[in-house]
């Protein structure tokens, strides 16, 4: 009896957790709807996370830190060993911040292809390799990524 906790402790630390989730907002007006879907990076100090919200004609992007402020917007984007440089747009606080379009279509394209994309700004560092699959009956992505 003694060693259920540690069973259970054990089978937990062995389970692989997927860093992305999916929302879903629904209204009764179709315009309204919307997808959320994010990575929660693993380094919650020096990780960024990344946000994709996909309304009915529109992806927007997000990166979110969740240390100091980020002081310079500016973007460094690898891919392949590709460098490039963006500048994008803080929100106030300045821990969250608008990536520009031409940027987020770098990087989704780079991910439907599942190449690996890493992301550097101001001290923080990411790397993300695929998106996974979700269910298709409750996200349009997959209609967008084609993974």
């Amino acid at each position: 009896m003694w060693y259920y906790p540690l069973f259970f402790l054990i089978l937990n630390a062995c389970t692989q957790h997927s860093s992305w989730s999916l929302s879903q907002i629904n209204n009764s007006e179709p315009q309204f709807h919307s997808l959320r879907y994010i990575y929660y990076s693993q380094d919650r100090y020096h990780g960024i996370d990344l946000e994709l919200i996909e309304q009915p004609h529109e992806i927007t992007a997000h990166f979110q830190v969740h240390g100091p402020a980020i002081k310079k917007p500016f973007i460094l984007l690898t891919i392949e060993n590709s460098p490039e440089l963006f500048e994008g747009h803080c929100h106030a606080g300045g821990q969250r911040l608008f990536i520009p379009p031409e940027l987020s279509n770098k990087i989704i394209e780079a991910l439907r292809a599942k190449k690996e994309v890493t992301i550097q700004l101001d001290g923080y560092q990411e790397t993300f390799t695929r998106l996974p699959l979700f269910n298709p009956t409750k996200s349009s992505f997959l209609n967008y990524f084609r993974l």
